[in-house]
Formats: C-alpha cells, structure tokens, sequence
C-alpha cells in the first residue's frame, strides 16, 4: 500500500487520510475506547481488515504480474482460499446450531466469560 501510493503519484494527503481512516478504525478494536460494555471486540476489525486484503490482492498480483501463468496461479491460489474459508465455515456452523452449543463452546475457549456464563446456566 505504501510503496502504491508513492510510486504511482498519489498524492502525499490521500496517504494520510488511508491512515486515518486504517488507524482511525482500528481505535474500538484494539481497546483505546471503549464503546459499549466490551473493551474489545472483533465486529470492529471488519472494516480495517479490508485495508488488509486490498494490500494482500495488490501484493499477490504484484508478485505473479512477471509470472508467465499468472491466471492459472491466481485461480488456483483463488480456489485454495475458497476451500479453506468453506472448512473453517463448517466447523464453525457446529456451534452455532444451538444457543446450548454456541454458549457451551465460548465458556470454553474463554476464561470468566461474565456473558456465556449466566446464559448458559439458565439453558
């Protein structure tokens, strides 16, 4: 992102308004401020984490611009993506197939859960 920017004549003041709104962003997700009853929380890392994959797409197309059979690559490397967020979605689709397994699930991968706790005993 940052050699995009100064390499292709962008200028100065749009690179510091990516940072803001990057930076800006990420102020809720990484606890500065609090908003609401949690100090951190992952619905905040939605709208960084496209920063991200924009710079993860223009890498990998930068890499594979001099590769003789970039499209086959980038189906390929497209496909791989595919399949792994379709088993990390079938596993996740197990615990949420009931209010018992999602609250049991999150008592268990977390410690003094103040929220799964009281929920799941009254399950």
């Amino acid at each position: 992102m940052f050699g995009r920017v100064y390499f292709y004549g962008a200028p100065p003041a749009l690179f510091v308004d990516r940072l803001v709104l990057v930076f800006g962003t990420l102020v809720p997700a990484i606890g500065i401020v609090q908003v609401g009853s949690q100090s951190m929380a992952d619905r905040f890392t939605y709208v960084p984490s496209i920063g991200l994959f924009i710079l993860v797409v223009w890498s990998v197309n930068d890499i594979l611009i001099s590769t003789p059979h970039k499209q086959k690559i980038a189906a390929l490397l497209g496909t791989a993506a595919l399949v792994g967020c379709l088993a990390m979605t079938s596993i996740q689709i197990k615990y949420w197939r009931s209010s018992i397994t999602l609250f049991r699930h999150a008592l268990a991968v977390t410690r003094d859960n103040y929220i799964a706790a009281p929920v799941s005993a009254r399950l």
